[in-house]
C-alpha cells in the first residue's frame, strides 16, 4: 500500500448483485451470462448502476435490472475506499485526510493549518473547514493520517477487479466461464489497465464495454506539472453530485428533459444509504449534517491509444454526444483502425 501501515490488514469489498429471476424456471438451452460493472471515481457501485428511479415512458433507470431482465447476472463492486467497502478508521474514515483550503491564486497560504493543491478539476479542495465534519475537520485539531499519500493505487484497483471477476464466475457459473466487463468513467481507465496488465483477467473476459470512459492519459503514472493532489480524501456534496448531469448552456436549452425529475435526489439518497459515516459529515451544525460522498483521490494513467492498440478483447465504446466529463471525442481515439467494427 502507498502507506505501509495498511500492509497486511484485512479488507473487504462490497459487491452488489442483481440477477435474473425466471417465473417458470430457465430453459436449459438459454445460456447463463454474467457481467461485472466497474464504477467511476466519485460514487460507489450500486448508486451508479442500480438507481432505483422510474424512467421516462416506463421502466427504471437501473442498468443492472435492465441487464437482469435480458438474462444477464450482474455484479458491481464498490472498490476499496467506496460505499460499504473497507476505508480504515485511520484512512478515509478520518476527516483529517480531507483537503485543507486551497492556496490563493498568487500561491500564498494565509491559513495557519496550511493549504492543499489539486492536479485535476474534479478534485476540488474543501471550501472551508466546516465543509468536512463538524468539529473534526482539518484546522480544528485533526491530524492528517495519510500524510499526503493516497489510500490505494491502480494496482489495488486491478486486484479488486480480478477478485470480483473470480467471484462472479464462481457464483453465476456462466456457460462460457467468462464475464463481460463494463467500465464507466474513471472505471474505464482501471478496466483497460487490468486487461493490459493481467493475462489471467483477459482469459476470463469475453467482451469489454467502455462507457463514457476517461481517456488519454500517460501509460505509466507521471507526476503532473503542478504535482499530485496533496490530500487523499475527496468529498462531494449534493450540488457537486447533481453537477454530473450538467451540459453546456446551449445544449441544456436544446435538450430539455435529459434530467429525469427526481433522479438526482434519488442518486443522493442512495449514496447516503451506502455511507454511514459520510452522511453525518458536512457544514458546521452538528445536529443537521448535510452529508458528503467520500471517495479516494487517485491519479489518472494507463489508458490511451497505445494501450487501446494492444487490447485483444472485443470492445464496445460508448460516449454520450453531450458528455462534458468524458467527451465523445474520446470514442474514436480509444479505437484503432484494426479493431473497429
Amino acid at each position: 500500500m502507498p502507506d505501509p501501515r495498511f500492509d497486511g490488514r484485512q479488507a473487504r469489498l462490497q459487491v452488489h448483485r442483481v440477477r435474473p429471476v425466471y417465473a417458470n424456471g430457465k430453459c436449459r438451452s438459454v445460456p447463463t451470462r454474467a457481467a461485472v460493472l466497474i464504477h467511476g471515481g466519485a460514487q460507489p457501485g450500486s448508486p451508479t448502476f442500480d438507481l432505483r428511479h422510474p424512467a421516462s415512458g416506463g421502466g427504471e433507470l437501473s442498468a443492472q435490472k435492465a441487464l437482469a431482465r435480458a438474462g444477464i447476472d450482474t455484479f458491481t463492486p464498490s472498490l476499496l475506499g467506496y460505499g460499504r467497502s473497507t476505508r480504515f478508521d485511520d484512512g478515509l474514515n478520518d476527516p483529517g485526510n480531507a483537503s485543507l483550503r486551497p492556496y490563493l491564486p498568487d500561491g500564498s497560504c494565509p491559513y495557519p493549518e496550511g493549504c492543499d493543491r489539486t492536479h485535476a478539476p474534479v478534485l476540488v479542495p474543501a471550501r472551508s473547514a466546516g465543509d468536512v465534519a463538524p468539529d473534526q475537520s482539518p484546522g480544528r485539531g485533526a491530524a492528517r493520517a495519510l500524510e499526503q499519500r493516497p489510500l490505494r493505487t491502480h494496482r489495488h484497483l486491478r486486484t479488486g477487479h480480478r477478485q470480483v471477476i473470480d467471484d462472479a464466475i464462481a457464483r453465476a457459473k456462466p456457460t462460457d466461464g467468462k464475464v463481460a466487463l463494463i467500465g464507466y468513467s474513471l472505471g474505464g481507465q482501471s478496466v483497460a489497465r487490468t486487461l493490459h496488465r493481467h493475462a489471467d483477467a483477459v482469459a476470463k473476459v469475453n467482451r469489454v464495454v467502455f462507457l463514457s470512459s476517461a481517456f488519454g492519459f500517460p501509460t505509466e503514472e507521471t507526476p503532473p506539472p503542478t504535482g499530485f493532489a496533496t490530500f487523499p480524501l475527496r468529498l462531494t456534496d449534493a450540488a457537486g453530485n447533481a453537477g454530473v448531469w450538467r451540459m453546456s448552456p446551449e445544449r441544456e436549452a436544446a435538450c430539455t428533459g435529459h434530467v429525469i425529475p427526481g433522479s438526482q435526489e434519488q442518486s443522493w439518497t442512495q449514496n447516503m444509504e451506502q455511507d454511514s459515516v459520510g452522511r453525518n459529515w458536512g457544514r458546521d451544525d452538528p445536529g443537521n449534517p448535510t452529508g458528503l460522498i467520500r471517495s479516494p483521490v487517485l491519479s489518472s494513467y494507463g489508458w490511451n491509444t497505445t494501450v487501446a492498440g494492444q487490447l485483444t478483447t472485443p470492445a464496445l465504446v460508448i460516449h454520450g454526444q453531450d458528455d462534458t466529463v468524458a467527451p465523445p471525442a474520446n470514442a474514436p481515439a480509444s479505437t484503432t483502425p484494426s479493431r473497429r467494427r
